[in-house]
């Protein structure tokens, strides 16, 4: 029973958008952020609670997939995780084209709705984009039209983090090696008695 990158893929790509759904949950708290400290703490809970949600469902690919290559019903890819967290990009490349046309169309509602489906990103969002945005005294949408280029790329090159992640998780997976086990179950040492 050989898993195929595209499948493995899409479940991860599900596995992101739950992701996200319980950081948007997380993102009201960030709403509310006010100075520098609180910022920063709700933007590293953003992303924990995010990259947290996936770490399960990717170290489990790793651990399934190294079963299938002990009993020969596939062959080891060191980059197999890599390429399923490529392929489970595809949302958020379209994400990324939509940020793009809200820039070059003057469309802010696609700028609203870039940083609410990526809600891991809040704070590094608006950091990188704040200074060229303007906002429409007759709607509560920025517009992103004077925001650099650059700029965008940044924010949208932060979700190559995945794939990284995935890679890094999927290899940890097939190696059998658990943070979790690691942190919760510390090893004791025994005397031996004489």
């Amino acid at each position: 029973m050989n898993k195929s990158i595209p499948r493995q893929g899409a479940q991860l790509m599900l596995s992101c958008l739950l992701a996200s759904f319980f950081a948007l949950l997380c993102w009201v708290l960030a709403l509310t952020a006010e100075g520098t400290a609180f910022v920063v703490l709700t933007q590293i809970l953003l992303i924990l609670v995010y990259f947290g949600s996936l770490y399960g469902t990717i170290w489990q690919m790793g651990h399934e997939d190294q079963i299938l290559v002990d009993i020969n019903q596939m062959k080891y890819d060191k980059f197999r995780g890599v390429k399923i967290g490529l392929f489970a990009l595809i949302p958020y490349a379209i994400f990324a084209v939509m940020l793009v046309l809200g820039k070059v169309m003057d469309i802010p509602f696609l700028a609203v709705a870039y940083r609410v489906l990526n809600p891991q990103y809040l704070h590094i969002f608006n950091a990188l984009m704040a200074p060229g945005m303007s906002a429409d005294p007759s709607s509560m949408f920025l517009s992103i039209v004077n925001v650099s280029y650059l700029s965008i790329l940044a924010v949208v090159a932060l979700n190559l983090f995945l794939p990284i992640y995935a890679g890094v998780v999927y290899n940890m997976g097939y190696r059998k090696v658990s943070v979790l086990h690691s942190i919760v179950y510390k090893k004791t040492k025994t005397k031996s008695s004489k």
